[in-house]
């Protein structure tokens, strides 16, 4: 009970301007607090049997403050903090508990230099950075805000499970981008884990991407795994535009940019999924040189008899309209090659299905269909599926994919 009236007594204080208060929401300087300052009866012991030892003092002041009963627990860690100080002027700890006990008080300026100067005598004490950050909100500094962070991830790791996932919910507003962008260029050793953790648990795909791309101008691009990630998330979050942006990118990177598919002769397989294709792995589908050595590389099959399965997917994004996909198609090695169909489904609007294995042409030589698609169809993922013959086992290729708008 005293240490949640203690995080409501904090968050009272804090006075946050509207612009970031969403952004560093969460941020609960008293929570990190308590986290960092724990509980342990090791210290009263210890503080029983050697009360003139400093530091021991200013944990016993710590824990008065976070665990002390509420009529006298500001007073309490008033009187430990100063004993501390007495017998070590420049002991931290008992400074900023000093400062967070003089605020509880009523006493916020005096709290407030007390706290700065806990900080300034260290970078090593996380509830001071806790507090600073916290500051750094309420003056509607972010880049300072991001500079206490930094400094909290980089001196505890123990900091990381408290401080980043606020991080990234942070990132759900763009005005800490830039100033993320400029700490992360300086590959800060929480730098990978943090990205890698908004591309698994971020809400905003789109402040993730112009973070990315803020990284890459400073010269610092993001893995490829991590640019998946988010172009992943784009597809989640149906950011239809942006997609179509980060494809257009790809396709002008494979020398195609007018295509409608991206790497139809699966040149660049995998480079930026789901973009680019995904190949299926469960071993039936591989890209690899195809049989005419004029060819290149093709996306080849084997398949048991009467299997029918998806070969490959990427996500597409063609607008309202008339369609027509193709594909060049051939057997391997002397067996039967198998049925090849394009399906394609909407992405949103209840996945809807576009075309399917009813719609396919096939010769020896090629597979095709027309399709359209709907108005409520943002984004469609398209895929390569083969049917094998029902009594024999198959073994083929597919290759050169195009749409084409009629």
């Amino acid at each position: 009970m005293a240490r949640s009236k203690f995080s409501a007594d904090v968050l009272r204080r804090a006075a946050i301007p509207a612009s970031i208060a969403l952004a560093f929401s969460g941020i609960a300087f008293a929570q990190g607090f308590a986290s960092a300052v724990g509980t342990s009866s090791l210290y009263k012991t210890a503080e029983a049997i050697a009360p003139w030892h400093a530091k021991t003092k200013a944990r016993a002041a710590e824990l008065a403050l976070v665990e002390g009963v509420e009529d006298g627990r500001f007073r309490n860690a008033t009187d430990l903090a100063r004993e501390a100080l007495r017998r070590e002027p420049t002991n931290a700890v008992a400074l900023r508990t000093l400062g967070l006990a003089s605020q509880g008080s009523g006493k916020v300026q005096q709290g407030d230099r007390q706290l700065v100067l806990a900080d300034q005598l260290t970078r090593r004490d996380l509830p001071s950075q806790f507090y600073a950050i916290e500051r750094a909100v309420g003056r509607n500094d972010i880049a300072g805000a991001i500079r206490h962070y930094d400094i909290a991830m980089r001196v505890n790791r123990e900091s990381w499970p408290i401080l980043m996932p606020v991080l990234v919910a942070a990132t759900s507003n763009a005005d800490i981008i830039a100033p993320l962008a400029t700490k992360l260029a300086m590959k800060p050793q929480w730098g990978d884990p943090f990205l890698a953790e908004l591309t698994a648990k971020g809400t905003s795909a789109p402040n993730a991407l112009l973070l990315a791309q803020k990284l890459r101008t400073l010269g610092q691009p993001v893995g490829a795994d991590v640019m998946s990630g988010i172009v992943s998330n784009l597809v989640s979050q149906k950011s239809w535009g942006l997609v179509t942006e980060r494809a257009v990118a790809v396709r002008t990177q494979n020398g195609d940019r007018s295509a409608l598919v991206t790497d139809g002769d699966f040149a660049h397989a995998g480079r930026l999924p789901p973009i680019d294709w995904m190949v299926t792995t469960d071993g039936i589908a591989a890209v690899q040189p195809g049989p005419d050595t004029r060819q290149g590389v093709v996306l080849a099959y084997a398949l048991t008899p009467g299997l029918e399965a998806e070969l490959a997917r990427q996500i597409v994004t063609l607008t309202p309209g008339t369609y027509v996909i193709t594909g060049t198609t051939g057997a391997l090695d002397d067996a039967k090659g198998a049925m090849a169909y394009f399906r394609i489904d909407c992405a949103d609007g209840g996945g809807q299905r576009v075309t399917d294995r009813a719609n396919a042409v096939q010769t020896p030589q090629q597979v095709s269909a027309r399709f359209i698609i709907p108005s409520n169809c943002g984004g469609q993922w398209l895929q390569i599926r083969v049917k094998s013959p029902d009594v024999d086992s198959s073994a083929g290729w597919i290759d050169d994919i195009k749409i084409t708008r009629q």
